[in-house]
């Protein structure tokens, strides 16, 4: 039996769940803060604990909200291994665009007196998107190989694309498959991934043997993997 209610702190809405639990769980889910309590818990004691981690709140619920998709024509930034990077438009003498990208830039090149219509974001982010995919593709084999040393487990065949329903997929075949969108998250984030495919050559499901290799070799997985929507 659970009871659930809203408080709000400094404009911060917080829904606080009474439930028969004796620890406290803070979490961020579809962009809303959440707080699990038990339900012997005070009001006065909840409000509390509500001010002491509304710094944590308020940062992590901004992360869950920034959009992580190409979207050149309303935004002007991308992610990059975590990082928020700038998108530069530079119009120079240039028949064609040109995009350059990197851990650390990402420029569009233009011909000078060009006027950007909805084709021509639609012909960048198809660049871009390629160009993600290569960046991409260096992060995750690096990673992959760290993890086929650290234990042992090599797949059949590594494949990297833009998928829609998850992050990383092993299949029966020993084959996997690993999402570039990773590129947008952190090296933790995509070294995650990879051992969490790897141990799938070993364990085909997600029970208490396969949560423990993972933590074997990662101890602090929970953490990196909360970070991935």
């Amino acid at each position: 039996m659970t009871d659930t209610e809203i408080v709000t702190i400094n404009g911060l809405d917080v829904i606080v769940i009474r439930s028969k639990i004796k620890n406290t769980y803070f979490s961020i889910k579809d962009g809303k803060a959440y707080m699990k309590v038990s339900k012997y818990c005070s009001k006065s004691k909840i409000e509390e604990m509500i001010k002491s981690k509304e710094k944590w709140f308020r940062k992590n619920l901004e992360k869950s909200q920034e959009p992580k998709e190409i979207d050149l024509k309303n935004r002007d930034y991308i992610y990059i291994l975590g990082k928020k990077i700038k998108i530069e438009y530079i119009y120079e003498n240039r028949t064609t665009a040109r995009i350059i990208l990197n851990e650390n830039e990402c420029k569009i090149l233009l011909p000078e007196k060009v006027i950007l219509t909805d084709a021509h974001y639609q012909m960048m982010e198809k660049k871009l998107d390629s160009l993600v995919k290569s960046l991409s593709s260096k992060y995750i084999y690096d990673a992959m190989k760290k993890y086929i040393a650290l234990t042992g487990l090599t797949p059949k065949e590594i494949k990297i694309g833009k998928f829609k329903s998850f992050w990383g997929n092993c299949s029966s075949k020993k084959v996997i498959k690993m999402n570039q969108k990773l590129l947008y998250y952190g090296i933790p984030q995509i070294e995650y991934v990879c051992l969490h495919e790897l141990t799938h050559l070993k364990y085909m499901n997600h029970q208490k043997d396969f949560w423990e290799h993972v933590k074997k070799y990662m101890p602090e997985y929970k953490k990196v993997s909360s970070v991935l929507k």
